[in-house]
């Protein structure tokens, strides 16, 4: 294999993408399943939100992200809305959603959850922007004493905070009303890999139950929870799931068509960030993010990843991650480095951002 670029540290992570973009170099070669659908039509069903710790695979739930717009957050945690906040992206991303008509928002949190954990003990005093993102938990008045003395307690509790705050913002409800719009909350136990849905009327963890209705003409809901059903979706992935030690943060959007593990990232192995405008660097959650997985998690990457077509927004970006203070210290203190990848979503191929020339270099390039 070649020599990994000076600048591209050596992770176990790190080694599988690079070898996988030496084959594909080497082979010219490109993945058949993808072919042509970057220039298919786009026309999501679902707006999934999730935890930055993606330990499951949307793929075998048949959550794509071809077909759906996603989104991932601390905890899966949805603020309460708030009219003109130039630091929270929600209202984009809702209102991005329903303008592409998607008919079903799914918030799915899971077991053994950081953020959850982070909350439930007590955040340290130097993680202040996680703090600020947890905050919507302690906030909400649906927290009640249960759920402040019991994490499983808590993780579903978190679910109902969610979808409630959810209903705050404009157009939600109305869409609800007219049978336009459903929420879903659903609870992923990362170490049986069981999904158990939220049943609000009860305020309780029941059985999946079909989510699709008469006269609703979404497969992929019908897809999604006929996977859930059959087998433990990715079980396989993770050797042991009480071991979660992520070595990269990736960020990008709610509607980049690439699931990282088609780049041979492994799920177990990555924190991932998505958002209205990962480029912006300036969002409560995304600063909250980007603390987590350093400050906490200590990984060792940080990858702004965007499409083919978006190289001068990503340099934008990375420009403005630079100047985030928890990126700036680690840089600083060289604990990460930071990358940016342009992905085009058709062959998988990444061309990187060299930080010395500005310039886009493809990865594995055997020339």
């Amino acid at each position: 294999m070649n020599a990994l670029p000076a600048w591209l540290p050596v992770t176990s992570t790190m080694e599988k993408m690079y070898a996988f973009q030496q084959q594909l170099a080497s082979n010219n070669a490109t993945l058949s399943t993808h072919q042509g659908e970057d220039d298919a039509p786009y026309h999501p069903d679902i707006l999934f939100i999730g935890c930055i710790d993606a330990r499951l695979d949307l793929e075998r739930l048949g959550i794509t992200p071809e077909r759906s717009l996603i989104r991932r957050t601390i905890a899966a945690l949805v603020p309460h809305y708030k009219k003109d906040h130039p630091e929270q992206d929600f209202s984009e991303t809702i209102e991005h959603a329903l303008s592409r008509g998607v008919k079903h928002i799914i918030v799915m949190g899971h077991t053994q959850c950081g953020g959850l954990d982070a909350c439930f003990h007590g955040v340290p005093k130097h993680l202040q922007r996680v703090a600020d993102h947890l905050r919507i938990i302690d906030e909400s008045p649906l927290i009640d004493a249960q759920a402040k003395h019991a994490i499983d307690a808590l993780e579903p509790a978190s679910i109902h905070v969610s979808l409630d705050n959810l209903r705050s913002y404009p157009g939600i409800k109305e869409a609800e009303a007219k049978g336009q719009l459903t929420l879903h909350g659903l609870l992923a136990n990362t170490k049986t890999y069981d999904i158990q849905e939220y049943d609000e009327a009860s305020n309780a963890l029941k059985k999946m139950r079909l989510i699709k209705k008469p006269g609703d003409t979404s497969v992929m809901v019908s897809d999604f929870i006929s996977l859930m059903k059959q087998e433990p979706p990715c079980a396989q992935r993770l050797e042991n799931p009480d071991i979660h030690e992520p070595e990269l943060l990736m960020i990008t959007g709610i509607d980049t068509h690439i699931n990282p593990t088609s780049l041979h990232i492994e799920y177990g192995k990555a924190l991932i960030y998505r958002g209205f405008d990962p480029c912006a660097a300036r969002r409560t959650d995304e600063k909250a993010a980007l603390e987590f997985a350093i400050e906490v998690k200590r990984v060792k990457d940080v990858v702004l990843m965007l499409p083919k077509g978006s190289e001068e927004k990503l340099r934008q970006g990375i420009e403005n991650l630079q100047h985030n203070h928890t990126v700036q210290q680690a840089l600083a203190k060289k604990e990460i480095q930071l990358h940016g990848w342009i992905v085009d979503p058709s062959t998988h191929r990444i061309a990187a951002l060299d930080p010395a020339t500005k310039q886009f270099m493809p990865l594995g390039k055997t020339s």
